[in-house]
């Protein structure tokens, strides 16, 4: 299967995301912190509007907020009709690509004001519709989204510490090491987790052989 123009494949993105997710911790926790100055971040919480994995991305971020009190939600882009319902609260649209066209539309039916993105690619429609911009860096990524999702939950995660003067949490500096944990833990057990799936991919083998003697006139095995 070829990889689709303008991405890497499924096994190098695997293989370079934990570096691209260190260089991009480091430039995000710099970046919001600068933004957090700017004033960005303070206000009615946000309203986070994206599909598919961007919008799961969002879900740890929207508790990190509710959990400090401050009202937040996600939602898909299109769960409501257009122009979105006037509300005081910003809407942060995620994007890895910044050309998902239901999030676009969501983005681009309310005030200027109100509009916030947090896009991989650093030019795209919603980043030019957005002026509140936080981009991930155009990390490379495969078409499956392995770096660039990794990089949103991130980048959300510290927006949503940052948001009304928050202090940021040092273990999200973290993040790229817990992962580096994590494979080599599971690394450590791959045998023992593939074992039940090799028990059960033989048992169905040796059925099928069963049924196959039985229908070609031979004698059934005892499975």
């Amino acid at each position: 299967m070829s990889t689709p123009e303008g991405h890497i494949t499924f096994a190098a993105a695997r293989a370079q995301q934990l570096a691209a997710l260190q260089l991009a911790v480091r430039r995000l926790s710099a970046e919001v912190a600068a933004r957090q100055a700017d004033g960005w971040f303070r206000g009615p919480g946000p309203i986070f509007v994206a599909i598919g994995a961007s919008l799961a991305a969002a879900c740890a971020p929207t508790w990190t907020l509710r959990r400090r009190g401050i009202h937040a939600w996600r939602l898909s882009a299109g769960d409501h009709p257009l122009p979105f319902p006037a509300s005081r609260h910003p809407l942060l649209a995620v994007s890895q690509s910044g050309r998902s066209a239901e999030t676009l539309a969501v983005l681009s039916s309310i005030g200027e004001q109100l509009r916030y993105a947090v896009t991989n690619a650093h030019l795209s429609p919603i980043a030019a519709a957005a002026p509140y911009h936080l981009s991930l860096g155009d990390l490379p990524d495969s078409y499956a989204s392995t770096i660039g999702y990794t990089a949103t939950i991130a980048g959300l995660g510290m927006i949503a510490e940052a948001w009304d003067d928050g202090p940021a949490d040092p273990v999200g500096a973290l993040l790229p090491q817990r992962m580096q944990e994590l494979e080599d833990d599971l690394a450590g057990r791959l045998d023992d987790l593939a074992a039940p799936v090799r028990r059960r991919a033989c048992g169905r083998l040796r059925r099928r052989r069963a049924v196959a003697g039985v229908g070609g006139g031979g004698r059934a095995a005892v499975p």
